[in-house]
């Protein structure tokens, strides 16, 4: 037999604002406590003036990244070198480490085939073509299933000849490239970001573009004094309202506010926090930026040094990568151009040692290359007189 539980229903629990809220019910009580309320039943939600980390994991895997180009920068900056030479000494040893381990060796693999596998391959071009004119032309007159017969002939020698001196195939080559690449953009990124942060600047280099038209650099001075109630400048930095930078002008700024990484400097293996800020970065500075921790001055010279060296290294590689004269720039090349002037605009209120670290990351890869093209020339391959792939005439 079944038994039937009287249950009491208490409206003030029914139509409670948790409730109401969770079950998406209309409020019709005029009741709003939740005392009686059931903890379970009751959502309580914090607030943090901070806003908390997402993905702890991928953030440690950064900051492991970074270590190295801190160590680095700061390892030649601890020999004496300024910041204006410090941040050059490593782009440049930054440099000589990808030319030793992959620009190199591809350029010694480049000119080996361009120089001497090519001319065997045009060598062979004509005997291999004249033997399969003959054959097929037992068998046939279409002199466009020739001619196609003859290409095929001639483009499977050529890969028996790439495969009998063992030079790479072209996804192979393809696959060195996209690695190659990939990791000079890594490095330029770990490289950067590690400035960012001696500079002082909490916002990244993603947030830096995304406030483009505001600047990164907010106007946050008079809003942390009302906020915390305060003039000290140290008592605003130590704020938990406040998580923004403003621009230090002076030493005595610098020294005045404690070092305050934006995203957590601390490592898996490290349980004292890293200082990334350095002082020094705002007087190390060179020319008319003397001060590296805030934006370029004159607004103009160093983001325009920046933007015509990034087109300067995309025109070079452009006529590298082919060995023929061609008429113009490809589309991808015009992309690029267009893409590394466009950015002017976004990068304009960058940090001038990121902007400074920038142009000279560029420099020395466009001064590379060409160290590369005098030093490991690749000259063009010398073919045939006979072009192997005209299809026979037939007389008569």
């Amino acid at each position: 037999m079944r038994s039937w539980r009287v249950v009491t229903v208490n409206f003030q629990q029914v139509f409670s604002p948790a409730l109401c809220i969770r079950h998406h019910l209309p409020r019709t009580a005029k009741h709003t406590s939740t005392a009686a309320l059931p903890s379970r039943l009751i959502q309580r939600r914090t607030f943090h003036v901070s806003r908390p980390r997402q993905m702890p994991e991928i953030s440690a895997a950064a900051e492991m990244i970074i270590v190295p180009s801190h160590y680095l920068l700061t390892t030649l900056h601890g020999f004496g070198l300024p910041w204006f030479a410090a941040i050059p000494a490593g782009a440049l040893l930054v440099r000589c480490l990808f030319l030793l381990i992959s620009e190199i060796p591809a350029a010694k693999r480049a000119q080996r085939l361009h120089n001497y596998i090519l001319p065997v391959g045009y060598a062979r071009q004509p005997v291999v073509a004249e033997e399969t004119r003959r054959q097929w032309s037992r068998v046939t007159r279409n002199r466009a299933l020739i001619k196609k017969e003859v290409e095929l002939a001639v483009r499977k020698d050529g890969e028996l000849v790439r495969k009998r001196f063992g030079a790479d195939s072209w996804y192979h080559e393809l696959a060195r490239f996209v690695a190659l690449q990939t990791g000079q953009l890594a490095v330029f990124l770990s490289m950067a970001e590690t400035v960012r942060r001696l500079s002082g600047a909490k916002i990244g280099l993603l947030g830096m573009l995304a406030n483009w038209r505001s600047g990164w650099k907010p106007d946050a001075v008079d809003g942390a004094v009302e906020a915390v109630g305060t003039t000290d400048a140290s008592q605003i930095a130590a704020s938990p309202a406040i998580d923004v930078y403003f621009p230090l002008q002076t030493l005595d700024d610098c020294i005045s506010v404690p070092a305050k990484p934006s995203i957590a400097s601390t490592i898996t293996t490290s349980a004292q926090p890293h200082e990334w800020f350095d002082p020094s970065m705002a007087t190390e500075g060179f020319l008319w930026f003397t001060n590296l921790c805030t934006a370029d001055p004159s607004a103009v010279v160093l983001p325009g040094l920046v933007c015509l060296s990034m087109l300067a290294n995309i025109r070079m590689s452009s006529g590298l990568q082919s060995i023929r004269d061609t008429s113009g720039p490809t589309l991808g090349t015009r992309i690029l151009s267009l893409l590394s002037i466009a950015i002017f605009p976004f990068i304009k209120d960058f940090p001038a040692a990121v902007l400074y670290y920038w142009f000279c990351s560029q420099f020395f890869l466009g001064t590379s290359r060409l160290l590369v093209r005098w030093w490991i020339p690749k000259s063009n391959p010398v073919k045939s007189r006979k072009p192997p792939v005209d299809p026979p005439s037939f007389k008569g």
